[in-house]
């Protein structure tokens, strides 16, 4: 197997055997055709290193961060072998991969949330029982929106610690004041879980916010 490193990830965890991770990829024969691609739909997440893919992905996605870009020669071994994948696969087949990683979460990542400040806003900090109205944009980690109220152009108002929101808002909230502007990435733990919701949030998304406080009380 042959793999280079278009673009070297930033993220702050490198993927590892047991490590949640989502991807975005472009697979093609050898000629070049495309055969399957999640470009523009929902990232495709799986455990590494537990045979939930082919062997050329569980062990050509190791070392992979948030952001890098990885491409991937896999010879029809680490593939789908003799029987190959009909009617798109063929026997024997060597296959190529484009893929980007957009989150790695390892286990005892689950609940954990990030998040950085955009502006730091004034007035009383938001604490358990404030009353808030926000504006916010959601994503997926491919940049897909799921929601906003800015498109909509109606904010939303909640009471932190009444358990109106998911939990990674009601702990990625804490602290903001009134102007204040800060982005959160939120784990399935502290978001919809396995399940999801609807037909817009997959099962395990890693979600993206931009939220920003226009009142306090």
């Amino acid at each position: 197997m042959e793999q280079v490193d278009v673009v070297v990830g930033k993220g702050p965890d490198a993927a590892k055997k047991g490590d949640l991770i989502f991807m975005e990829y472009t697979g093609t024969h050898v000629d070049g055709s495309e055969f399957d691609s999640n470009v523009g739909k929902d990232p495709f997440s799986f455990i590494l290193g537990t045979g939930a893919v082919i062997k050329g992905w569980d062990e050509g996605l190791v070392g992979m961060r948030a952001g890098g870009e990885r491409t991937l020669k896999i010879p029809a071994a680490m593939a789908y072998g003799e029987t190959g994948q009909p009617p798109k696969i063929g026997p024997n087949e060597d296959l190529n991969f484009k893929v980007k990683c957009l989150y790695v979460l390892p286990p005892e990542g689950q609940d954990r949330l990030d998040y950085e400040d955009r502006a730091p806003g004034s007035g009383p900090e938001i604490k358990k029982g404030s009353k808030v109205t926000v504006h916010y944009t959601g994503k997926l980690m491919n940049g897909k929106v799921f929601d906003s109220t800015y498109e909509a152009k109606k904010p939303i108002t909640f009471t932190v610690g009444k358990n109106e929101v998911i939990r990674g808002w009601e702990e990625g909230i804490l602290g903001m004041r009134k102007g204040g502007k800060r982005h959160l990435v939120i784990p399935p733990g502290l978001a919809y879980g396995q399940f999801g919701k609807g037909e817009r949030i997959p099962g395990n998304a890693v979600l993206d916010f931009e939220i920003e406080v226009l009142d306090v009380k």
